[in-house]
C-alpha cells in the first residue's frame, strides 16, 4: 500500500491499493461511520434511458464485506458527495480493486490500531 495523502488535522488519507492483502488491511481499517471517496460507476436514469456512468463518489460506510476469490474489497454506504452534475441518491457499494485509490476520512481521527496497519500495509510493500 502507498499513502498518497495524510492530513491527521482533518483525518483524511488517501491511499492506493497495491496489492491483495491492502485490500485485507482496509478492510480492517474502514468502519461504520466512516466517510470513503474513490471512483466507481453508477446507473443512471435518464429521458433516453438507463445509461452507466464513470464518477467518483463519497459515500458514509455502512459495512464492508471483503472477497478474496474476486480480490476486491466491497463499500456500502449511503451516498453524501457526488458529481454536480448528476442527481446521485440512496445507497451504493464501492467496489476496491488492486491499483484503485481511495480516500478515507475518519472525522473522530483515527485509532492507533488503524494507523499501525497502515504503517505495516507499507513497510510490506518496501520490502517487496
Amino acid at each position: 500500500m502507498k499513502v498518497l495523502y495524510w492530513d491527521e488535522q482533518s483525518g483524511r488519507m488517501k491511499v492506493k491499493v497495491e496489492s491483495q492483502d491492502d485490500l485485507w488491511a482496509l478492510y480492517n481499517v474502514v468502519e461504520k461511520g466512516d466517510v470513503v471517496f474513490a471512483r466507481t460507476s453508477r446507473e443512471l436514469k435518464g429521458s433516453s434511458g438507463t445509461r452507466r456512468r464513470a464518477m467518483t463518489l463519497g459515500i458514509r460506510v455502512e459495512w464492508t464485506e471483503f472477497q478474496p476469490f474476486t480480490t476486491r474489497l466491497r463499500i456500502h454506504g449511503i451516498v453524501i458527495a457526488h458529481p454536480e452534475e448528476y442527481e446521485v441518491h440512496g445507497h451504493h457499494t464501492i467496489n476496491v480493486d488492486i491499483g484503485d485509490e481511495v480516500t478515507i476520512i475518519k472525522e473522530e481521527g483515527w485509532p492507533r490500531h488503524a494507523l499501525e496497519r497502515i504503517e505495516k500495509a507499507c513497510k510490506r510493500r518496501a520490502a517487496v
